[in-house]
């Protein structure tokens, strides 16, 4: 499966989102339409990720889907040094004003930020990911 510049080779399904692995190690993730993020569905995602040390630290291409949102403990969870460091960098998709805000606030929300950027268009997303 291609998607645009990507090509995918594996993917996982959780309660809450989708995660698409990429030849070039860029993780992308779908964030379910209308979904509320809480610590279980993270942990489990979390737990994932940690097995995947090809892909570590991560380069994330998030997309978070229509009227989605997390839970203070999330965004908690997070700023845990286990959740930091695996991540390298995000970059976050957004379509519209609500989405740009959320986004906004969550760089705010990271004590320790690692690489974070706000992108409209997926190919820039895509190109700054690279060069991370």
């Amino acid at each position: 499966m291609v998607n645009k510049s990507l090509e995918i080779i594996e993917e996982i399904t959780f309660d809450k989102s989708t995660y698409q692995f990429s030849k070039e190690g860029i993780v992308i993730v779908h964030v379910h339409d209308h979904a509320f993020v809480d610590l279980p569905d993270i942990m489990s995602e979390h737990q994932y990720l940690k097995q995947k040390s090809n892909y570590l630290p991560l380069r994330l291409l998030v997309n978070p889907g229509k009227a989605t949102s997390i839970s203070n403990e999330v965004r908690e969870f997070i700023n845990l040094p286990e959740s930091m460091e695996l991540v390298n960098c995000q970059a976050i998709l957004v379509d519209n004003l609500a989405h740009k805000i959320l986004a906004s606030f969550m760089m705010k929300l990271y004590k320790q930020p690692n690489k974070f950027k706000i992108f409209s268009d997926k190919s820039q997303a895509i190109e700054w990911l690279r060069k991370q």
